[in-house]
This record gives C-alpha cells, sequence and structure tokens, in this order.
C-alpha cells in the first residue's frame, strides 16, 4: 500500500505500533492496558508532529483511529478483512454460514446468527466492565474519546462484528475485492481497494523447490499448503494428516509452508514427495501449483485468486477464516474440508475433485481477473485521493 501510495506521489509515513520503526518511518506506542493515557499522550504528539493531510490507521487500533481523528487529523482506516458490518443477507464473519444454504443461510437463520452474536459480546462486555470495575477496555477508549473530543457515542458501533467496536462513518478501506464479498451493498463508508499483493512471483535458488517445479514441468502435480503465521493454537496434528497426503499420492509434489508457527520436526517423518518448509515463498510456489489448500486467511486467499489457483479450505476457528473459506465456496473457487475428520485419503480425494473439475480452475482464473483490475484501475490510489481531497479542499 505504501508503495502505491508513494508510486503515485504521496509523500508516504509508514508507522508501526509498538514495533520497530520502518527505515524513514516512525512508531507509534501499542494499546496497552497498562497506561492507556500515556500511549493515547504518545499518539497525539507523534500525529500533532507528522500533521499528515490523511492517516490511515489499522482498523484494530481504536486507540490510535479516536486520538487521531479526535485532535481534528483526516482520518481513514484499513483492514484485511472483508465486510465486517452487519447487512441484509451477510452472515457475521467469524462463522461459516452461505447465505441461501439451509436453515442457517436463510434471512432468519442469518439474523439470529447476529442475534446470538451480539449478545454473547453484550454480555461479555457487561462482564468486563464490572470485573475490571470500569477500567475494561470499552470504558477506558470512551474516556479516552471524551479527552480527545471524538464523538464516541455517535462513532463507536459496538453491535458490528469486530472487536470491540467499529466506527459508524469514519471511511474504511478493505484490502479486498467486492466480487470476493457476500454480495451486498456496503455502507457508504466502507471501500473496496484490492489486495495490496507484493512483487510478482520470481524463483528462488532452493534445491528442493527446484526439483518440485522440475517434476511439475515433467507433469507430476504440485499442491501447496499452507495455514498462515498468526494462530497460535496447536494445530500440528492436522498438518501431518497433510503432510501424508504425499503418502496418498505418490506421484504429486505436496509443498508446505508453516508459517513459522511450528517446527518441521514436530511432524515425524516426511515422505520424499513432501517437502516441509518453515516459510515458504508463497506467490512463488502459488505460480506453479494445480491445487491449494489453506486456512482461508485473506492473504491466502487473494494470492491463490492472483495464481488462478483452485482451492480446498481448511479454515482455523480464528477471527473471520470461516467466513472467508465460505466465501470462497460460495463463489465456487474451493471445495470445503472438515478439519476435524478429514483423514490424509479425503484430504488427497478434495484436493483431486477441484483439481479435475476445471470449473474451479476457471472460477479462480475469472476472480484472479477481477482482483488483477483493481490495481489497473488505481482504486486505491483513487479513493486515497478522494479522501486527501475531502480532508483538504482548497486543493
Amino acid at each position: 500500500m505504501a508503495r502505491r501510495l508513494r508510486a503515485a506521489g504521496h509523500e508516504v509515513v509508514v508507522a508501526t505500533a509498538g514495533a520497530p520503526a520502518p527505515e524513514g518511518g516512525t512508531s507509534f506506542p501499542a494499546e496497552d492496558d497498562r497506561d492507556p493515557g500515556s500511549a493515547a499522550e504518545e499518539v497525539a504528539a507523534t500525529m500533532t508532529d507528522l500533521a499528515p493531510d490523511l492517516c490511515l490507521i489499522d482498523l484494530e487500533l481504536p486507540l490510535h483511529v479516536i486520538v487521531t481523528a479526535g485532535i481534528g487529523i483526516p482520518t481513514a482506516t484499513w483492514t484485511t478483512m472483508l465486510s465486517v458490518c452487519k447487512r441484509p443477507g451477510v452472515p457475521p464473519p467469524h462463522t461459516s454460514i452461505i447465505p441461501g444454504e439451509g436453515a442457517a443461510g436463510s434471512p432468519a437463520g442469518i439474523e439470529l446468527a447476529w442475534a446470538r452474536y451480539r449478545a454473547a459480546k453484550r454480555i461479555g462486555a457487561w462482564r468486563a466492565r464490572i470485573a475490571r470495575r470500569g477500567a475494561d477496555r470499552i470504558s477506558t477508549l470512551a474516556r479516552i474519546a471524551d479527552r480527545y473530543g471524538f464523538p464516541f457515542a455517535a462513532e463507536a458501533d459496538t453491535g458490528q462484528w469486530l472487536v470491540p467496536f467499529s466506527f459508524r462513518t469514519i471511511p474504511t478501506l478493505s484490502l479486498n475485492a467486492l466480487e470476493l464479498d457476500w454480495p451486498h451493498r456496503p455502507p457508504r463508508s466502507f471501500h473496496y481497494v484490492g489486495p495490496m499483493l507484493g512483487p510478482p512471483p520470481t524463483t528462488t535458488d532452493h534445491p528442493a523447490l527446484a526439483d518440485a517445479y522440475a517434476a511439475r514441468e515433467a507433469g507430476r502435480p504440485l499442491v501447496y499448503a499452507a495455514f498462515g503465521a498468526w494462530y497460535r493454537g496447536d494445530d500440528a496434528e492436522f498438518v501431518r494428516r497433510v503432510v501424508a497426503v504425499a503418502e496418498e499420492r505418490p506421484t504429486w509434489t505436496v509443498v508446505v509452508g508453516l508459517g513459522g508457527r511450528l517446527d518441521a520436526e514436530d511432524l515425524g517423518p516426511v515422505p520424499d514427495n513432501a517437502i516441509v518448509l518453515d516459510w515458504a515463498p508463497q506467490r512463488e510456489v502459488l505460480a506453479r501449483a494445480d491445487a491449494a489448500i489453506h486456512h482461508g486467511g485473506a492473504g491466502s486467499l487473494n494470492e491463490c485468486l492472483a495464481a488462478g489457483v483452485p482451492m480446498v479450505t481448511y479454515p482455523l476457528p480464528f477471527l473471520e477464516q470461516p467466513g472467508n473459506a465460505a466465501r470462497a465456496v460460495f463463489h465456487g473457487l474451493a471445495a470445503p474440508g472438515d478439519r476435524e475428520h478429514d483423514a490424509p485419503a479425503t484430504i488427497a480425494d478434495r484436493l483431486q475433485a477441484v483439481m479435475d473439475d476445471a470449473a474451479f480452475g476457471r472460477a479462480a482464473r475469472r476472480m484472479g481477473t477481477i482482483i488483477a483490475g483493481y490495481a489497473t484501475e488505481r482504486r486505491l490510489e483513487r479513493t486515497i485521493g478522494s479522501l486527501t481531497d475531502l480532508a483538504r479542499p482548497d486543493r
């Protein structure tokens, strides 16, 4: 995102929250339960010094949004998620509900899912407020908002999916394509600008991958599997089943990227036609893959589509991954998997099915073309231009 905005002529300063600043950037404090007031002061001081025409802030950093907007700096948010708002026909993102399928996907079923989620969220917030005697996150953010003049009651929407809340009118950029989401009319403040993919895939000098690519050129199918870098649960048993797919299909090459979450040694013996890497060059492998297995993360989903690769999805019970995976199934891009019960033979059969059915590949390539159009049409640059024009009407 920063690279593209710089190329469009914007001066961009990248700020990180609670992490070392990038070269030429700056660093914000992370939101800290122990001393949120001091964190807010540092954010206010940093933003006052920078005085940007527009500040783009991760939607999951509400303290930073509140302070920045509160001191009068034009503010927008961004997210790698698809829709996080309750809209007609749009299920909560943490569910695998597919609109139109079964009772759960009926209008009444979707409303019931939202009602259950909102009730649980309200009860959780109420318990946190009592347990922490008013020092819970939402109450603390409300006090900070009052200190900096941010209209918390009007802007903070605790009834939406995102924890602790989303914002009603502050613009949000979704780094996704609307066509990948459920069919719906998004809020006027929610802008789909397309995924921010890295540089085009190249070729590394990894010897095992070189052999895999050579085998692919010789006609051996190449399957790629990865399950993200953020989840902190233990899913080694499932990854072992994925690795064992190589035994079920000895003519395939199975490349597994662990995302730094697991140690290859913990997976036990690896078949000769399986390659297990701590970190895999994902776009490079996908450019040569016949099919992919992944967890429903937005990055993996969009990178598969950019390569036109059909998928089998095994979402983790984590954030919006079940909803992303359900969208992929709905659009004919992927077949669903059962993470709890699928044996290696079943996983192999699911992969075989998406490779044999050309409709999956066609749908993935078609969606990949749509996604590429967002960059060609400069949707990000045009949206930022409109937001900065609104912020600086004298321009």
